[in-house]
């Protein structure tokens, strides 16, 4: 019997001494993965062999040097700080390169020269390592890095990263052994054995659970494949909801839209007010009031268009003298000025139109086509207003001049032609080594005549899309131009305009992208004072495609599907028909791909999930007034919740040396202090007769003679003038140990931390 008890606890005992290298092995997965996964990025390259090396070789030797030579741990971690220091002053230039061309990948430049990024991913070991062992093997919280991982696996496909094999097996190993080692090591689980039993159901649990944890992983992936497209409903409507209540929160959702951005995601709408507007008499016509012109196209984002150049350019043309310097202005308003004076059959009525910002904010304004300024409008709540003609009223006739117009006709005449000629140098300009696949589609199909043109891009772009407000989130590192119409298949109104404006281009018509808002005539209401007013909200939000045309000047082209609800506006002479007879004709196949019909039909069951809005939000809070302070603030408490399981364990170990060093009394002293702050013997001080009895009744794992021979060595160093043996010292100390240990175990989470790390008990 003795021999089999013998080899027994030698069974036990080595499993035991597993554990710990289980968890090492672990700890270097999950860091491992990180790396494996930020590589698996298209167009980042670096060392895998180094870095990999670098990370596994740290991990050992923080896992040793934590559990082992506790001083060499402090002096590794002021030599890893010390390192990071030194390779941001040595190799500062070569960092900085490498950190923003990570920046460009992740911001979809595509037109950047191919850079290793070594240097960068071995500065970055030291803190994702450092970051993984304190917040697994200090803090104890690998829900925290669990929740994390699972995220960062979540999102790659969404940001177009194509986690490999090895990558998911490190994730899953990571994440499913240390549950395995958390849930099995002695004490840590809720029913707490001791012995042998303990050490036994752990080791047998280990691989019940470790089998049970790998079952569910991959069972679930089989759900998950055949229902992606309800998954990411459920997640963009999650997503949405907390977008709308933060643009509410913020005040965001009442600020009008602008810039030249196109985005990589999903469209949210709040449905908050954004402009009031109030016109003489109801539009018939969709009206479109541009906020923003896109001039230069950089990859996923307009630079604003500027005619400035255009204009210098025209001066020199013209040779005007001393009157070159009204040509902008002749410009800005000339097609209202030429329709008012040039028209077939006399002058058309036009439309006042008065304009309000909800939030205040003038910083941007927005203005109708065919229209100009109007400088006799008494501003009210900081308004402005225009005088437009609707595009059905636009018929310029040079040889029906209006009295007393002969002179200025002329000069118009001039302006526009002039205009034209460098509207097709400057907006006819196409990035082609950003879009390879465009490029190629628009040469294989040479085109003649805008009619043939227009109709070739409406056909490409519902040929190969379909409108949907949550496409997803496209890959930082690829052009979303290119993804939209190449790959993912759907979008929403900027990703159609901007594909169509560089279209246009590529045809040599000179077009912009333009953004604003697009308002329905349905949506102008009768008021008493026989105006008609409507509201546009962040719903009427839109971008469209904008092309020269001679005398109408710039004009709105809708290519977005009718989906978005915008319906379609086409320029004079082009309509529907035109587009069935030109696809006819041409032979074009009219019906959508069977894979873009699917796809369609999961986008708008997303959309539905995505109009859905909540109840508005009556407060909020403007933080554009504090944005320096809240980018401080925030990076301070980035580089504290770094630094502080440093500065927590290093503070911890202090205040333990310190107790060792001032003798048995000051441990006595915290001890009765831990037992207060667990809720034991709070009415006692440590002095009572029956304090040994008592403590012991309350903590089984200590007994009454252990605490009655504390008790007695204590008295006696506070009252004989003998002090204790240095046994003694260390008997004191050894039992407040097991005591911390054994009545930490019965704490909830969050009092364990302030136990360990606040208090400083153990």
């Amino acid at each position: 019997m003795g021999a089999v008890k013998v080899k027994i606890n030698t069974k036990e005992q080595n499993s035991d001494a597993y554990r710990p290298v289980a968890a090492l092995l672990c700890f270097a997965a999950g860091v491992c993965g990180i790396f494996s996964l930020f590589g698996a990025m298209e167009m980042v390259d670096y060392s895998k062999w180094a870095v990999y090396a670098a990370a596994a070789v740290l991990c050992l030797l923080i896992w040793y040097t934590y559990n082992y030579i506790k001083k060499l741990f402090y002096l590794l971690c002021f030599l890893s700080f010390l390192g990071e220091a030194l390779a941001a002053v040595m190799f500062g230039r070569s960092l900085l390169e490498q950190a923003e061309y990570v920046a460009g990948i992740f911001s979809g430049k595509r037109d950047m020269e191919q850079t290793p990024v070594t240097l960068l991913a071995l500065a970055a070991v030291p803190l994702i390592c450092f970051v993984f062992f304190f917040l697994e093997f200090i803090l104890r919280q690998h829900m925290i890095l669990y929740l994390i991982t699972t995220g960062l696996m979540l999102l790659s496909p969404l940001l177009g990263v194509r986690a490999g094999g090895g990558t998911i097996l490190l994730m899953a190993w990571f994440q499913i052994a240390f549950w395995v080692i958390y849930l099995t090591t002695p004490g840590r689980h809720k029913f707490v054995f001791s012995g042998v039993k303990s050490r036994y159901l752990s080791r047998k649990c280990s691989m019940a659970v470790g089998i049970l944890l790998a079952a569910a992983f991959f069972l679930a992936a089989l759900p998950v494949s055949f229902h992606v497209q309800e998954l990411y409903g459920w997640a963009y409507e999650a997503e949405g909801q907390v977008y709308r209540m933060m643009n509410r929160l913020t005040g965001k959702a009442q600020a009008p839209v602008t810039g030249g951005a196109i985005s990589r995601g999903n469209n949210y709408f709040t449905g908050t007010a954004q402009l009031e507007l109030t016109a003489s008499e109801r539009p018939s016509e969709a009206l479109y009031l541009k906020g923003f012109g896109g001039g230069e196209y950089v990859g996923g984002d307009w630079v604003r268009s500027s005619d400035e150049e255009l204009f210098e350019n025209m001066e020199d043309t013209l040779q005007w003298g001393e009157w070159s310097s009204i040509i902008p202005g002749m410009y800005y308003r000339m097609y209202y000025v030429l329709n008012a004076n040039l028209h077939k059959s006399g002058r058309p009525e036009d439309i006042s139109l008065d304009i309000r910002h909800s939030s205040g904010q003038y910083e941007n304004s927005y203005a109708p086509y065919y229209g100009q300024y109007n400088s006799g409008y008494e501003t009210r709540n900081g308004g402005y207003a225009y005088l437009y003609y609707e595009q059905k009223d636009m018929a310029l006739d040079w040889n029906n001049v209006l009295d007393n117009f002969d002179m200025a006709a002329g000069w118009y005449k001039e302006i526009q032609d002039a205009y034209l000629v460098e509207a097709r140098i400057a907006y006819t300009q196409v990035p082609t080594e950003l879009l390879p696949r465009l490029t190629k589609l628009c040469r294989e199909n040479p085109l003649e005549g805008l009619d043939e043109i227009t109709a070739f891009i409406l056909y490409t772009l519902r040929s190969n899309a379909s409108y949907s407000l949550t496409p997803g989130w496209a890959p930082m590192n690829e052009d979303i131009v290119e993804y939209f119409l190449f790959e993912n298949h759907r979008g929403y109104c900027q990703h159609f305009a901007t594909a169509a404006t560089l279209m246009y281009r590529l045809y040599g018509v000179p077009a912009r992208y333009a953004t604003g808002y697009m308002v329905k005539p349905s949506a102008f209401m009768l008021q008493k004072d026989g105006t008609y007013q409507a509201i546009a909200t962040d719903e009427n939000a839109h971008a469209w495609v904008e092309i020269f045309l001679e005398d109408y000047g710039w004009t709105p082209v809708e290519v977005t599907p009718d989906g978005a609800g915008a319906g379609l506006v086409s320029y004079p002479g082009f309509d529907n028909s035109v587009l069935e007879q030109v696809i006819r004709e041409q032979g074009w196949e009219q019906k959508l791909p069977a894979e873009n019909q699917t796809q369609s039909e999961g986008a708008q069951s997303a959309d539905d999930l995505g109009k859905r809005t909540d109840e508005a939000i009556d407060f909020k809070i403007d933080l554009n007034k504090y944005e320096n302070w809240i980018y401080s603030l925030g990076s301070c408490g980035i580089y504290t919740l770094i630094l502080a399981p440093f500065f927590l364990d290093y503070r911890r170990l202090k205040r333990l040396r310190k107790m060792e060093r001032e003798g048995c009394r000051r441990t006595y002293g915290r001890f009765i202090q831990m037992l207060h702050f667990c809720g034991i013997l709070l009415n006692y001080n440590g002095e009572e007769e029956d304090f040994a009895q008592r403590t012991a009744a309350e903590i089984p794992e200590v007994s009454e003679e252990e605490m009655a021979r504390m008790q007695e060595i204590v008295s006696r160093a506070a009252y004989s003038s003998r002090p204790p043996m240095p046994e003694e010292e260390d008997f004191v100390q050894r039992l407040y140990v097991k005591t911390a240990e054994t009545v930490q175990r019965r704490l909830k989470r969050h009092r364990k931390l302030i136990f360990r790390y606040w208090r400083t008990f153990v």
